[in-house]
Protein backbone atom coordinates (compact mmCIF):
# COMPACT_ATOMS: atom_id res chain seq x y z
CA UNK A 1 0.00 0.00 0.00
CA UNK A 2 1.26 3.46 -0.93
CA UNK A 3 1.98 5.84 1.96
CA UNK A 4 1.19 9.44 1.06
CA UNK A 5 2.38 11.09 4.29
CA UNK A 6 -0.99 12.73 4.90
CA UNK A 7 -0.51 13.76 8.52
CA UNK A 8 2.96 15.21 7.93
CA UNK A 9 1.82 17.12 4.83
CA UNK A 10 -1.26 18.41 6.60
CA UNK A 11 0.82 19.56 9.56
CA UNK A 12 3.26 21.35 7.26
CA UNK A 13 0.43 23.09 5.41
CA UNK A 14 -1.39 24.01 8.62
CA UNK A 15 1.81 25.54 9.97
CA UNK A 16 2.13 27.73 6.87
CA UNK A 17 -1.55 28.73 6.99
CA UNK A 18 -1.10 29.61 10.67
CA UNK A 19 1.84 31.86 9.76
CA UNK A 20 -0.40 33.57 7.18
CA UNK A 21 -3.03 34.43 9.79
CA UNK A 22 -4.29 37.98 9.32
CA UNK A 23 -3.55 38.19 5.61
CA UNK A 24 -6.42 39.15 3.30
CA UNK A 25 -8.21 37.01 0.76
CA UNK A 26 -6.57 33.86 -0.60
CA UNK A 27 -3.35 34.77 1.18
CA UNK A 28 -4.59 33.19 4.41
CA UNK A 29 -6.72 30.41 2.87
CA UNK A 30 -4.91 28.88 -0.10
CA UNK A 31 -1.74 27.02 0.90
CA UNK A 32 0.23 27.87 -2.25
CA UNK A 33 -0.55 31.59 -2.13
CA UNK A 34 -0.13 31.70 1.66
CA UNK A 35 3.31 30.12 1.38
CA UNK A 36 4.40 32.73 -1.17
CA UNK A 37 3.10 35.56 0.98
CA UNK A 38 4.74 34.25 4.16
CA UNK A 39 8.08 33.99 2.36
CA UNK A 40 7.62 37.51 1.01
CA UNK A 41 6.84 38.64 4.55
CA UNK A 42 10.09 37.11 5.76
CA UNK A 43 11.96 39.02 3.04
CA UNK A 44 10.30 42.26 4.14
CA UNK A 45 11.10 41.50 7.78
CA UNK A 46 14.76 40.84 6.99
CA UNK A 47 15.02 44.04 4.96
CA UNK A 48 13.23 46.18 7.53
CA UNK A 49 15.30 44.89 10.46
CA UNK A 50 18.26 46.51 8.68
CA UNK A 51 16.28 49.63 7.72
CA UNK A 52 15.15 50.16 11.32
CA UNK A 53 18.76 50.54 12.43
CA UNK A 54 19.40 53.13 9.72
CA UNK A 55 16.19 55.01 10.51
CA UNK A 56 16.95 55.23 14.22
CA UNK A 57 20.48 56.44 13.52
CA UNK A 58 19.03 59.21 11.31
CA UNK A 59 16.57 60.17 14.05
CA UNK A 60 19.29 60.31 16.70
CA UNK A 61 21.53 62.45 14.49
CA UNK A 62 18.65 64.84 13.79
CA UNK A 63 17.90 65.21 17.51
CA UNK A 64 21.56 65.70 18.43
CA UNK A 65 22.00 68.28 15.66
CA UNK A 66 18.96 70.26 16.82
CA UNK A 67 20.11 70.27 20.44
CA UNK A 68 23.72 71.09 19.52
CA UNK A 69 22.58 74.02 17.40
CA UNK A 70 20.50 75.27 20.33
CA UNK A 71 23.83 75.46 22.18
CA UNK A 72 25.79 77.09 19.35
CA UNK A 73 27.53 74.13 17.69
CA UNK A 74 26.89 72.22 14.51
CA UNK A 75 26.50 68.43 14.71
CA UNK A 76 29.85 67.68 13.09
CA UNK A 77 31.76 70.11 15.35
CA UNK A 78 29.97 68.75 18.40
CA UNK A 79 30.86 65.15 17.56
CA UNK A 80 34.43 66.19 16.77
CA UNK A 81 34.68 67.92 20.15
CA UNK A 82 33.37 64.81 21.91
CA UNK A 83 35.92 62.65 20.08
CA UNK A 84 38.73 65.01 21.13
CA UNK A 85 37.47 64.77 24.73
CA UNK A 86 37.58 60.99 24.53
CA UNK A 87 33.88 60.63 25.25
CA UNK A 88 32.40 57.14 24.98
CA UNK A 89 28.78 58.29 24.63
CA UNK A 90 27.05 56.90 21.56
CA UNK A 91 24.44 58.65 19.42
CA UNK A 92 21.54 56.87 21.11
CA UNK A 93 22.65 58.10 24.55
CA UNK A 94 23.30 61.61 23.25
CA UNK A 95 19.88 61.82 21.59
CA UNK A 96 18.22 60.64 24.80
CA UNK A 97 20.14 63.27 26.78
CA UNK A 98 19.18 65.95 24.26
CA UNK A 99 15.49 65.14 24.69
CA UNK A 100 15.28 64.37 28.41
CA UNK A 101 18.07 66.36 30.11
CA UNK A 102 18.84 69.67 28.38
CA UNK A 103 21.18 70.88 31.16
CA UNK A 104 23.43 67.82 30.89
CA UNK A 105 23.50 68.20 27.11
CA UNK A 106 24.45 71.88 27.48
CA UNK A 107 27.32 70.83 29.77
CA UNK A 108 28.46 68.35 27.09
CA UNK A 109 28.40 71.04 24.39
CA UNK A 110 30.42 73.37 26.61
CA UNK A 111 32.97 70.60 27.19
CA UNK A 112 33.08 69.91 23.43
CA UNK A 113 33.70 73.62 22.75
CA UNK A 114 36.53 73.61 25.31
CA UNK A 115 38.08 70.52 23.71
CA UNK A 116 37.91 72.16 20.28
CA UNK A 117 39.61 75.36 21.48
CA UNK A 118 42.26 73.39 23.43
CA UNK A 119 43.21 71.52 20.24
CA UNK A 120 43.37 74.73 18.21
CA UNK A 121 40.37 73.94 16.02
CA UNK A 122 38.39 77.01 15.11
CA UNK A 123 34.61 76.92 15.17
CA UNK A 124 32.00 79.60 14.78
CA UNK A 125 28.89 79.90 16.88
CA UNK A 126 25.87 78.50 15.07
CA UNK A 127 22.66 80.38 15.62
CA UNK A 128 19.69 78.06 15.89
CA UNK A 129 16.56 78.61 13.85
CA UNK A 130 14.66 79.29 17.06
CA UNK A 131 15.53 79.48 20.73
CA UNK A 132 11.98 78.91 21.87
CA UNK A 133 11.61 75.74 23.85
CA UNK A 134 7.83 75.97 24.03
CA UNK A 135 5.51 76.40 21.11
CA UNK A 136 2.17 78.08 21.66
CA UNK A 137 -0.75 77.25 19.43
CA UNK A 138 -3.58 79.72 19.02
CA UNK A 139 -6.87 78.35 17.82
CA UNK A 140 -9.18 80.66 15.91
CA UNK A 141 -12.76 80.85 17.08
CA UNK A 142 -15.21 78.98 14.87
CA UNK A 143 -17.26 81.06 12.51
CA UNK A 144 -20.99 81.11 13.22
CA UNK A 145 -22.95 78.74 11.04
CA UNK A 146 -24.89 80.32 8.24
CA UNK A 147 -28.61 79.90 8.69
CA UNK A 148 -30.87 79.33 5.74
CA UNK A 149 -32.56 82.56 4.75
CA UNK A 150 -36.31 82.41 5.20
CA UNK A 151 -38.15 83.72 2.17
CA UNK A 152 -41.74 84.91 2.26
CA UNK A 153 -42.79 82.80 -0.72
CA UNK A 154 -43.86 79.19 -0.42
CA UNK A 155 -41.07 76.67 -0.94
CA UNK A 156 -41.19 74.24 -3.84
CA UNK A 157 -39.39 71.02 -4.65
CA UNK A 158 -36.45 73.14 -5.86
CA UNK A 159 -35.72 74.24 -2.26
CA UNK A 160 -33.56 72.24 0.12
CA UNK A 161 -34.95 70.42 3.16
CA UNK A 162 -33.27 72.98 5.44
CA UNK A 163 -34.97 75.86 3.62
CA UNK A 164 -38.36 74.14 3.81
CA UNK A 165 -37.87 73.46 7.55
CA UNK A 166 -36.89 77.10 8.11
CA UNK A 167 -40.08 78.22 6.32
CA UNK A 168 -42.21 75.86 8.42
CA UNK A 169 -40.52 77.09 11.63
CA UNK A 170 -41.29 80.69 10.63
CA UNK A 171 -44.95 79.72 10.06
CA UNK A 172 -45.03 77.85 13.44
CA UNK A 173 -45.97 74.56 11.78
CA UNK A 174 -45.01 71.40 13.68
CA UNK A 175 -43.35 68.53 11.79
CA UNK A 176 -41.40 65.38 12.58
CA UNK A 177 -37.65 65.93 12.65
CA UNK A 178 -37.16 62.84 10.50
CA UNK A 179 -39.75 63.94 7.92
CA UNK A 180 -38.86 63.54 4.26
CA UNK A 181 -38.89 66.37 1.75
CA UNK A 182 -42.20 65.25 0.22
CA UNK A 183 -43.86 65.17 3.67
CA UNK A 184 -42.59 68.67 4.45
CA UNK A 185 -43.88 70.01 1.13
CA UNK A 186 -47.30 68.50 1.90
CA UNK A 187 -47.40 70.55 5.13
CA UNK A 188 -46.71 73.76 3.20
Amino acid sequence: MRVKGGTVSRARRKKMIKLAKGYRGQRHINYKVAKQQVWKGWVYAFRDRKATKRNFRKLWITRINAAARMNGLSYSRFMNGLALMGSKLNRKMLADLAVTDAKAFTALTDAAKKALTDNGQAFHEVTPATLETEVTVTVAEPKPAKKAEVSAEKPSDKNTVAEIKAYLDAQNVEYASSAKKADLLALV
